[in-house]
């Protein structure tokens, strides 16, 4: 599914990147602690019983978000950006991933990704079948000697490992490791 761009910017871009875009000058011994802190509200002139006085707004670097306690109101990065800004909240956060230098996946590798669709699970039975039909060109007493000892127990070896392949190079790996072995019973 695709993550839209709010959903991005307010998880990659700092709240403290935020904060100081919209000149709150968050001072870096605040920022460097790593832990919450509180600061003055960059709308408490406005909206706050004591004209903003007063550090009410809280800063939390590790979730990412903010809590103003006389506000009474959460912000995210894009909710902060947008709020200040008076842009519409997609284009905030576009404003802000287009600030911090992100690049967002291009349309060419969405499209790339479409087509590819899920990784596919090698087909089990195939692979026994190109291992048999190996065996039967180097050997052409193949289709009796499959049931012989050593040669049913080597087989039955290299098919017990197939319950282990599961991507397309296991399958690879396998393959070329199971004629490497029947060769060499089968040339013996």
């Amino acid at each position: 599914m695709q993550r839209t761009a709010i959903e991005t910017a307010n998880e990659v871009v700092p709240i403290v990147f935020a904060c100081n875009q919209i000149g709150m000058g968050i001072p870096d011994l605040d920022v460097q602690s790593g832990r919450s802190f509180k600061t003055y509200c960059p709308f408490g002139e406005f909206y706050h019983d004591d004209s903003g006085v007063s550090k009410a707004f809280r800063v939390y670097p590790e979730s990412n978000s903010a809590w103003c306690f006389a506000c009474s109101e959460y912000y995210s990065p894009v909710k902060l950006y947008a709020q200040s800004t008076g842009m519409e909240p997609r284009v905030a956060a576009e404003t802000l991933l287009e600030l911090i230098g992100h690049r967002g996946v291009s349309v060419d590798q969405r499209f790339a990704a479409a087509i590819a669709g899920p990784p596919r699970t090698p087909d089990r039975s195939t692979l026994a079948d190109a291992l048999k039909t190996f065996c039967g060109r180097i050997d052409a007493r193949w289709e009796a000697r499959q049931f012989e000892s050593p040669y049913a127990e080597w087989l039955s070896r290299c098919l017990d490992l197939l319950t282990y392949v599961s991507t397309e190079a296991d399958a690879v790996e396998w393959l070329e490791t199971a004629k490497r072995v029947m060769e060499r019973e089968l040339t013996k």
